[in-house]
């Protein structure tokens, strides 16, 4: 049986990172647009059923964490 050596496992590199972060940001962008549409076409209680304050939390904390990861991340040129 082969033995597994940290030396033969794949580290991902800083720009796998920076796409995988732009992705995130993207991502997390358009799920906080529809979430503000969804709000504001269906009111209050529609923004509640959907996951409320928290929800929107989520999506802006999930945005900012994308955000900072595209700054740390940016591969240098």
């Amino acid at each position: 049986m082969h033995s597994i050596h940290l030396h033969d496992a794949r580290l991902p590199k800083g720009p796998d990172l920076f796409v995988l972060s732009v992705g995130e940001v993207i991502c997390f962008s358009i799920a906080l647009f529809f979430f503000v549409v969804s709000w504001l076409v269906g009111g209050d209680e529609f923004k509640e059923s959907i996951g409320g304050n928290l929800g929107l939390a989520g999506l802006l904390v999930g945005l900012v964490i994308g955000a900072i990861l595209c700054g740390i991340t940016k591969p240098d040129r």
